[in-house]
């Protein structure tokens, strides 16, 4: 037999952040204002939702919708390293 998972496939359209302060979904969204109609989801992994919010994953519709994403993410991250 073939194995299974009962995950579902991961969207290749994913970008994984770390965030240089703690953010929630309404903030991501906004930061992501380009983009922001192509998010079809925004994920805080387990260990660290309601701690510290500083790594999400924003999963995009389209690859257009994440390269906009990069580009936004991209600017501020040069910022934050000066």
């Amino acid at each position: 037999r073939t194995p299974t998972s009962r995950k579902p496939p991961r969207n290749p359209w994913t970008l994984f952040i770390r965030l240089p302060v703690p953010a929630d979904e309404t903030q991501l969204r906004d930061f992501f204002q380009e983009a922001k109609e192509g998010i079809t989801r925004v994920h805080f992994p387990s260990s660290f939702a309601g701690r510290n919010q500083k790594i999400a994953y924003v999963e995009f519709g389209d690859e257009e919708a994440m390269k906009a994403g990069m580009e936004k993410h991209a600017q501020v991250s040069f910022v934050f390293q000066l």
